[in-house]
């Protein structure tokens, strides 16, 4: 179009052509420009959507960082991803009913945080399992502990 503009001779307005694919390149800009619009409001849809799962995938992700963390306690504990998937999967299985969407993840998170302890926590050693749930407390639910307590049961506490 731009070699047409160029080389064309005389009244550019008379060049039927060119006023034809002018027009038609306007129609193409406007049809691009309404698909960049649904294409964006699309998105921030599917963005709205994801975060209402942000909480249960937070819930999921400390559960899988605090059985990860057991190797550190001893080398036997070895928990790997597919074996969290499984358990997550389970959790899922257990369908449960809710009217709104956040009450169901919810009780979905609920249910991974049962499953996780207590399938995790009959495959430690007796002994482990005291320091187990401690340790699976202050991973998921931080906010129980008050300043220095933690720093207290793993004696590290100076004060």
């Amino acid at each position: 179009m731009l070699i047409e503009l160029a080389s064309s001779e005389g009244n550019i307005l008379e060049n039927k052509q060119l006023i034809d694919n002018l027009n038609q390149t306007k129609v193409q800009s406007k049809q691009i420009e309404q698909s960049l619009t649904e294409s964006k409001n699309l998105g921030l849809s599917l963005d709205q959507q994801r975060n209402v799962y942000s909480g249960f995938a937070k819930t999921g992700s400390d559960l899988f960082m605090v059985i990860s963390d057991l190797i550190k306690m001893n080398n036997m504990y070895q928990f790997s991803l597919a074996s969290f998937v499984k358990l997550f999967k389970r959790s899922l299985e257990t369908r449960p009913q809710a009217g709104r969407i956040e009450d169901k993840l919810t009780m979905l998170s609920r249910s991974l945080t049962r499953l996780a302890f207590s399938e995790v926590g009959r495959s430690l050693f007796k002994a482990d399992r005291l320091t187990y749930s401690l340790h699976f407390v202050k991973g998921i639910y931080p906010y129980l502990f008050g300043k220095n307590e933690w720093e207290f049961f793993i004696g590290m506490y100076l004060g």
